[in-house]
């Protein structure tokens, strides 16, 4: 009986070996996991971050563009008032330009009220959210700005247009006509 064992008993160890070494390359593999977990999360902080930034830098950029576009278009309403000023002077009726320069004003206001609005939205909502859903936000209030730009814009142009088109005299243009020569 003994023989018997005998034969064996090496396997036995060789088993015993075995099993002793896959319980400490499972427990190495655990611990190369549970790492791997940790560089996972790490990397996705990363990224999250860089995202994070990405959207920070770009709400910036745009902000820039659209106040340098109010800085200028500043200073063609000064233009225009200098040039209400002269026709009024002139004796022109400048009463729907008066009230379109006053719209055009207002809008702009706001539209200036709203970009300048964009860097603090912008560092509150990339704090609170995550950057795919800031980022959503975000672009919804840079249209909503941008369109408020636009607009006020375009009341500027209609103003321009009225300018250039001409005013009529302030006693009326039937006045203007009767004074004219006849044939």
């Amino acid at each position: 009986r003994w023989a018997y064992m005998k034969k064996y008993i090496p396997l036995a160890l060789a088993a015993g070996m075995v099993l002793s070494m896959s319980s400490l390359v499972l427990a190495a593999e655990t611990a190369k996991s549970a790492s791997s977990t940790e560089k996972r999360a790490e990397v996705k902080a990363k990224i999250e971050e860089t995202k994070r930034t990405h959207v920070q830098e770009f709400m910036q950029r745009a902000a820039d563009r659209l106040i340098s576009i109010l800085e200028k278009q500043a200073g063609v309403g000064a233009k225009i008032e200098t040039r209400i000023s002269k026709l009024r002077a002139e004796g022109k009726d400048v009463a729907k330009a008066t009230v379109k320069l006053t719209e055009a004003h207002e809008l702009w206001k706001a539209a200036a009220r709203s970009v300048s609005a964009l860097p603090a939205l912008t560092e509150t909502t990339l704090l609170e959210k995550n950057a795919k859903d800031a980022r959503k936000i975000l672009m919804d209030a840079l249209k909503n700005a941008a369109t408020e730009v636009r607009t006020a814009h375009l009341t500027m142009s209609d103003l321009i247009t009225l300018l250039k088109a001409g005013l009529p005299t302030a006693t009326g243009s039937a006045a203007a006509t009767s004074s004219a020569p006849q044939q």
